[in-house]
């Protein structure tokens, strides 16, 4: 597929400033676009993002990359995340959260990764006018997260005002804190899951973590659902059919992630995860490609079965051109 890269005013195509698919699909393109910087460098990636109208300042660091762009329909940051997950996840300790000012206990990882490049994305303008939408894939979802909860707790202007979408992001925090950013978030952070994408189900719930956000899950059939709180612990509202059978689906893989992980220990835990990291990496790059002729990220269908002890999983349900195709054929 073609996905051409989104102007200022494909963001706000359908003239409403909150949440929508629409606006998700167009977003997931620059969260796709982010997650070259590493492999086709700041300058090109700049390039193509002022050819489509937009002012743009780009970073690259160590573990955090990214970019915001401006203009006068609305404003964008974009953490990257890749489908390469970093040494840094894998060496991380979920079991040994820290506490959040907001409240609970959040993966102390993330925030390490967030602090490289904070100062880049403080860079955001205060509230005006302009509405302010932020994206992200994988790692980089959970360091979008943890930048939306950091706006809250020192009370910045954006903090009332964003909207945050994010794709195929691992849990960072406790059920406290998970209620504490629900609260402050309410139905402003969407967060896309695939079926059968492993970094969705990590860490676990019965490590004690959470999800955020308002969960929409897209089944094995590709279909777009959205699951009810009281199954998934995300959502409320009063589900249809399909949303019911989705929430089924994803407690089923929650199941098959554990059993499959046989995690009952830390060590147990870092096993499978390094497992994950190093079978996704393997696939790293496969299925995507920037045209710069086009304007666009050229995708390619690219389902990898995980080998070892995780079964059914597939890597390319985590990659990002997934969630953008998915997308794509979800709003059309």
């Amino acid at each position: 597929m073609h996905h051409p890269f989104p102007t200022p005013k494909d963001i706000l195509g359908s003239g409403a400033r909150d949440n929508n698919h629409e606006r998700s699909y167009q977003l997931s393109i620059l969260a796709g676009l982010a997650n070259r910087i590493p492999t086709n460098g700041i300058a090109l990636v700049k390039k193509m993002l002022v050819a489509k109208g937009w002012q743009a300042s780009v970073w690259n660091h160590k573990n955090n990359q990214g970019f915001l762009l401006e203009s006068d329909e609305a404003t964008v940051l974009v953490f990257a995340g890749s489908n390469q997950l970093s040494d840094w996840w894998k060496n991380a300790q979920a079991f040994s959260p820290d506490d959040h000012a907001i409240g609970g206990r959040t993966h102390g990882g993330f925030l390490k990764v967030l602090n490289q490049g904070i100062h880049e994305a403080l860079k955001l303008p205060e509230a005006s006018g302009v509405p302010l939408f932020i994206a992200a894939h994988s790692l980089g979802g959970a360091v979008a997260t943890m930048f939306c909860a950091h706006l809250h707790a020192i009370n910045h202007s954006q903090a009332e005002k964003l909207h945050l979408v994010t794709y195929g992001m691992p849990r960072l925090g406790t059920e406290e804190f998970a209620k504490a950013y629900n609260k402050l978030m309410a139905d402003r952070h969407w967060y896309y899951a695939n079926s059968r994408d492993p970094v969705t189900k990590l860490p676990t719930n019965l490590m004690g973590y959470r999800h955020v956000g308002e969960l929409f899950y897209f089944t094995r059939k590709n279909v777009l659902t959205n699951p009810p709180r009281e199954s998934v612990g995300l959502q409320a509202g009063e589900p249809g059919n399909e949303d019911i059978a989705a929430a089924a689906e994803w407690d089923q893989e929650e199941i098959d992630m554990a059993a499959a992980a046989k995690i009952s220990t830390e060590q147990d835990y870092e096993v499978i995860k390094a497992r994950v990291i190093d079978e996704l990496n393997q696939q790293d790059d496969e299925g995507i490609a920037l045209s710069e002729e086009e304007g666009a990220i050229v995708t390619t269908d690219d389902d990898v079965e995980l080998e070892g002890a995780i079964v059914n999983w597939l890597a390319g349900r985590h990659f990002i051109q997934t969630y953008m195709d998915n997308l794509h054929r979800a709003v059309q």
